[in-house]
């Protein structure tokens, strides 16, 4: 996929986020067998910055928004943060974005945070408080995730390296 995807984003000469994130759609649409894209679940997240420096936030993906992740057959490209989360914002806070297999998010991603909560707070340690921080811990987090599914799962969809960062403006 790593390889197919390069090919495609440097084949394309979209003008913008929007233009790539249905251009990528399309040519998966294309590339990916119907029997598949009707009965695997698969997609990524496209982020970057628009106009005026604004982050864009898009899903490219073949399923629906219930918890379940129904294929829907077809292959979709939307963006959430501008067009939905950003206005609703305050200044400094955040938005966190799930998809894919989210059950270690519902069930760990707190519970991470609940068992390093108390070492993080002793004195040789520092709670995260910028958002290149905080985007480390992310990284920690999803790294222990990783791991965890690469060392115990069956079939390890999720997997390293794990990057994380932050996009203030």
């Amino acid at each position: 996929m790593a390889v197919w995807l390069q090919r495609c984003v440097t084949a394309s000469a979209a003008p913008t986020l929007a233009t790539l994130a249905h251009d990528v759609a399309s040519a998966l649409n294309a590339a990916v067998p119907a029997a598949w894209r009707r009965s695997v679940v698969s997609g990524f997240h496209l982020c970057g910055f628009a106009d005026a420096a604004r982050p864009e936030f898009w899903y490219i993906r073949n399923c629906d928004d219930t918890s379940e992740q129904h294929p829907t057959g077809t292959y979709a490209a939307r963006e959430d943060f501008q067009g939905r989360d950003a206005p609703r914002l305050t200044p400094g806070q955040g938005m966190v974005y799930r998809n894919g297999d989210i059950c270690p998010h519902v069930l760990v991603w707190e519970r991470i945070d609940e068992a390093f909560g108390s070492l993080l707070a002793a004195p040789d340690f520092s709670v995260p408080r910028t958002p290149n921080e905080y985007a480390r811990w992310v990284e920690f987090k999803m790294g222990v995730i990783a791991q965890f599914y690469e060392r115990f799962c069956r079939v390890s969809i999720i997997g390293g390296p794990v990057d994380a960062f932050a996009i203030t403006w």
